[in-house]
């Protein structure tokens, strides 16, 4: 059981830092219309239930793990909604409000309801492209279009569909590079986990799903610590602190453990408490026992309590048990926390100063009207150059509700934020726990020198175009790529010496690589994908283009369609041939005339073929520069032949390497026009007498009347 219980930890772990990582977004200027925004997200889960998953998760530790990701969500504002897959769409569970515990335990019973239980032509295998699709649809659609959105992907493996249907394994890749690209241009994350405790799933597809959209892979192969877990993703995706230790209960059968909660940011706790324990209850900073909610999924080994009811100050939890006993506690903080930083000018001289104020507040507080409410929290102004590397950090003091700071920085192009720190100081641990929060970054600030003028406002770069299209087409047996000059997309006005930054759908190194800025794509992951390129001055000032690259894998069209055209000749040369061999000479009884006239003397004998062809060897006349094994008479079964040689010969005074040889009449050829070898060739048609039946009669003239 304890075993079980860990990677139930660290399955709950991995999927709290996907989301966590969706929710690190930077908050923007505070607004008193969208505060209430703060931490609220569309997410929607999407399981794999192909006949892997019995295999890669034996135990079906999954589901526990997604029921107790989905109870640590806020209990009210968030989007929640669920797919199950295998070789299409099982079920779904389309996104909605959560208002209540019965709409996230509906989302959780929907995925635990759909297990594939074989493999066969209808289920067991993995269609990811089609549930990535529905799911990016699905957010593309929410109702509440002002909310960040991300798709948590758990899978074991790789896209996998029958064999015998490669048509089917074509549209799960086409419609793979469609989510990944629908996901790109509506910035929506998918944070992807490999559940492969059977240590063989292929991770590529599931990485690059992830990296492509800007979102975490992560692989689960040792779910057994739910602290460090914990810590690494829940912190990182929902915009949470948390904090754990172990404890174990002493002999008088009951342990306290304090924490601490600020004035403003903190907007649920959320209490995991890991081992056989018999009560938990909790005392406020006013020393009355707080009102707790037991989540679903919470066990005499597993205890979930979700706190709401908050009051700032120092909190006391009492946990009891029989002595000896250990156990693991780990508190979840959902945070509110926003932060709004703002500055008197953008553009000063190195003899004037540059004065920030930060202002705190989370969903409840938009405005601070009690300073004590920011006890505790220390905030800093961080200032930065151009490539984002930290130039000085200056702290920031608390002055009626908000914090200030003036800076007099170096000539130079700057850009600042504010960041702000409370000390948790959890569960009497001797590390630091923090609840953090950054504001959004502020710039360009550009200073120039006291005693010279300023400069003229610098512009930033200009994309040529918006969005610049390539199509590829796959070729087989053939080195297929292409390549583009990041330099060649943008202009500048004041001629700035540009840095590039590529993000892109396509996998670095694997698919591409940048040289010289050069972008070549050598390897085609997707078949559709694009290249976000950002292009920034010496100013600090930037732009972007889209670069969409669109492949059409013509080996298949290809291959069939050469197979065609090679058919197809084949058949009109066999006609050709066929009709050559079985056309008749049909010349009279004295054949066909072939004499060679050379050094003054005449040489050849009549010969009469029958069909097809006839060379002109069998007429043993002299060689006077024609091959004549090479050279032949070809039948048309008309009233006349055609002479083919095998060097071009002069008749007519017109060189030709065929000639049409016309029954009753005599032919000179010679091999040079001034030559005086020469050959000669005549023969009668037995088709001059049907042609001249065929002959229309000349139709007479009626006679005019006479005169009278």
């Amino acid at each position: 059981m304890k075993s079980k219980r860990k990677k139930v930890a660290g399955y709950i772990m991995a999927l709290i830092l996907l989301v966590n990582v969706a929710m690190s977004i930077p908050i923007v200027a505070a607004n008193t219309s969208n505060v209430q925004l703060i931490n609220r997200h569309n997410v929607v889960i999407v399981l794999d239930a192909s006949y892997s998953m019995n295999y890669s998760d034996k135990l079906e530790l999954r589901y526990e793990a997604i029921n107790q990701f989905v109870n640590l969500l806020t209990e009210k504002g968030n989007y929640l909604g669920g797919i199950v897959f295998s070789n299409h769409i099982m079920d779904k569970e389309d996104l909605k409000k959560i208002q209540s515990q019965g709409d996230k335990d509906q989302v959780v019973e929907l995925l635990k309801s759909k297990k594939s239980t074989k493999v066969d032509s209808n289920q067991g295998y993995t269609n990811i492209g089609e549930a990535l699709l529905e799911a990016t649809n699905m957010l593309v659609n929410a109702e509440n279009k002002d909310l960040s959105s991300e798709i948590v992907f758990l899978s074991d493996g790789e896209t996998d569909l029958p064999k015998d249907t490669p048509e089917e394994l074509e549209k799960s890749l086409e419609n793979k590079a469609d989510a990944i690209q629908v996901a790109r241009d509506k910035n929506i994350k998918i944070y992807s986990i490999c559940l492969n405790s059977n240590g063989k799933a292929n991770l590529k597809e599931m990485e690059q799903i992830s990296k492509a959209t800007n979102g975490t892979f992560k692989e689960v192969s040792k779910p057994d610590d739910l602290k460090e877990v914990f810590s690494l993703f829940y912190n990182v995706i929902y915009d949470t602190t948390t904090c754990g230790r172990g404890l174990s209960i002493p002999q008088s059968g009951q342990a306290q453990l304090e924490f601490e909660i600020p004035g403003i940011g903190v907007e649920e706790v959320n209490i995991l408490i890991d081992g056989n324990i018999k009560t938990v209850s909790l005392v406020k900073p006013n020393g009355k026992e707080a009102k707790t909610q037991s989540v679903n999924g919470s066990s005499r080994d597993f205890n979930f309590i979700k706190v709401t009811d908050l009051m700032a100050g120092k909190w006391k939890l009492v946990v009891t048990g029989d002595p000896g006993i250990k156990a693991e506690v780990n508190l979840v903080f959902n945070t509110d926390l926003g932060i709004d930083i703002q500055t008197n000018n953008t553009t000063i001289t190195t003899d004037e100063a540059l004065d920030v104020t930060a202002k705190l507040f989370d969903g409840e507080i938009p405005e601070i009207s009690d300073s004590s409410q920011l006890n505790g929290y220390e905030t800093e102004l961080q200032v930065m150059d151009v490539s984002g590397n930290l130039v000085d950090t200056i702290p920031m003091n608390l002055d009626n509700n908000q914090f200030k700071a003036s800076y007099q920085p170096s000539e130079g192009t700057y850009f600042i934020k504010a960041h702000t720190i409370y000390d948790l100081k959890q569960l009497d641990m001797d590390e630091k726990n923090n609840l953090e929060k950054e504001s959004e970054v502020l710039g360009p600030i550009n200073v120039t020198k006291a005693e010279e003028p300023k400069k003229p406002v610098n512009t930033a770069p200009v994309a040529v175009e918006d969005l610049v299209e390539k199509t590829v087409y796959i070729w087989p047996f053939k080195e297929n790529e292409i390549s583009f000059d990041l330099s060649s997309l943008f202009t500048d006005a004041e001629n700035d010496s540009l840095t590039y930054a590529v993000d892109s759908s396509f996998m670095e190194d694997t698919d591409y690589i940048v040289e010289n800025n050069i972008v070549t794509l050598k390897h085609f992951s997707l078949t559709k994908g694009d290249f976000n390129v950002k292009a920034t001055d010496t100013g600090g000032l930037s732009s972007n283009v889209k670069v969409k690259i669109v492949t059409h894998n013509v080996g298949v069209m290809a291959c069939i369609g050469l197979g065609i055209i090679a058919i197809i000749v084949l058949i009109v040369l066999g006609i050709i041939t066929w009709k050559r061999a079985i056309a008749p000479f049909r010349v009279d009884e004295s054949g066909i005339k072939v004499q060679t006239y050379k050094n003054g003397i005449y040489s050849g004998t009549p010969h009469k073929p029958m069909r097809g062809t006839c060379k002109l060897a069998r007429f043993r006349i002299d060689n006077i520069g024609i091959d004549n094994r090479k050279s032949y008479f070809q039948a048309t079964g008309k009233n006349y032949v055609i002479l083919k040689t095998n060097i071009p010969v002069f008749c007519n005074g017109k060189a030709s390497k065929k000639l049409q040889i016309k029954s009753g009449i005599k032919y000179t050829i010679k091999v040079k026009e001034n030559d005086i070898n020469l050959m000669t060739i005549e023969y009668k048609s037995l088709m001059d007498k049907v042609m001249k039946r065929k002959r229309p009669k000349p139709v007479k003239k009626p006679k005019a009347p006479k005169k009278r």
